[in-house]
């Protein structure tokens, strides 16, 4: 069973890293009220940058990749927390209500407020 749930080379795959940027931050916030945006942001550089020194490709193209990387794991993760955070999301509407906004207590809220 323990096999079976991440691990370090799940966490290092682009799915992996939004899941543990995503999940980390929501977590932090609800716990100790760490902004998400940029605790996400923070966590993201951590894991593309734990990657490369994982695989031990250390260069300057691969630090740059990295933060790029991160670019793109935060903005996954921001992505997805703009979707949980709504109530009755219409796929068709491209406006989004002001009061479609699920209150701020929850779990699942959005890093964008």
């Amino acid at each position: 069973m323990i096999q079976e749930l991440l691990t370090t080379e799940d966490i290092l795959t682009l799915s992996g890293a939004v899941t543990a940027t995503y999940f980390s931050a929501q977590t932090l916030f609800f716990l100790f009220k760490l902004k998400p945006k940029y605790v996400g942001f923070f966590i993201s550089l951590l894991i593309s940058y734990t990657a490369i020194i994982i695989k031990n490709e250390i260069s300057f193209i691969s630090c740059i990749l990295a933060l790029f990387n991160s670019f793109i794991i935060y903005s996954s993760a921001f992505g997805i927390s703009e979707m949980t955070s709504l109530k009755n999301f219409n796929a068709n509407s491209s406006k989004i209500d002001a009061e479609e906004i699920v209150p701020k207590k929850r779990y699942f809220m959005a890093w964008s407020r």
